[in-house]
């Protein structure tokens, strides 16, 4: 009886380190699936940032090319507009540089 008893007791130390190493285990192995999920993470978020401040660099050039566009449009429509005989060019000419120079 006596060798029974010791028998349980071993084998239950037996069982309480194959759980405790299982344990041990599952901590590993979830602490590592944590550290590769943080990677994961931080790899995306600096895919994100790289194509966000490329697509915002694209965004930009394409407004400043359509700024530059439609100011050379509007331009071109005001020259187009606006016709001067010579007097009144040299008299608007006259007018303005008074105006820079403050002798309005």
């Amino acid at each position: 009886m006596r060798e029974i008893v010791q028998n349980i007791i071993a084998t239950e130390g037996e069982a309480r380190r194959i759980v405790e190493g299982a344990r041990t285990e599952a901590e590993r192995i979830m602490s590592e699936a944590r550290k590769k999920g943080y990677d994961m993470i931080e790899r995306v978020r600096q895919d994100t940032l790289v194509e966000t401040e490329k697509m915002i660099g694209a965004a930009v050039k394409a407004a400043e090319e359509e700024k530059e566009r439609l100011l050379t449009e509007t331009a071109a429509e005001i020259e187009g507009k606006i016709r001067f005989d010579p007097t009144t060019r040299q008299q608007v000419i006259e007018r303005v540089v008074r105006c820079v120079c403050k002798q309005v």
